[in-house]
């Protein structure tokens, strides 16, 4: 699972999931802010190439902006998430 989060608890929970899971997380740092630039989506489609991920997990701020870009055939057939637009398993819980 790649794992494409700005610095925050985005990325921790992402991280903690996958740990939880048994999914083996590849996490990578994301220059350039809230999009993806070319120089970024050239460095993601080398370390797609390596570890051949089945899914994406991100925020819906790069998820939109890897669809706008040419993402290149690493990330073809690719499952995108965009956790951060997801609704909790159970929404009678109070939002913490």
């Amino acid at each position: 699972m790649l794992l494409i989060y700005p610095p925050g608890p985005g990325f921790v929970t992402a991280f903690l999931a996958c740990l939880e899971s048994s999914v083996v997380a590849v996490p990578v740092n994301t220059p350039g802010g809230s999009k993806l630039g070319c120089d970024s989506l050239s460095r993601l489609q080398r370390i797609a190439e390596d570890c051949k991920p089945t899914a994406v997990l991100t925020t819906a701020r790069y998820a939109a902006s890897a669809q706008r870009a040419d993402i290149g055939e690493s990330f073809r057939g690719l499952r995108w998430v965009a956790t951060d637009e997801l609704e909790s398993a159970d929404s009678s819980l109070p939002s913490l």
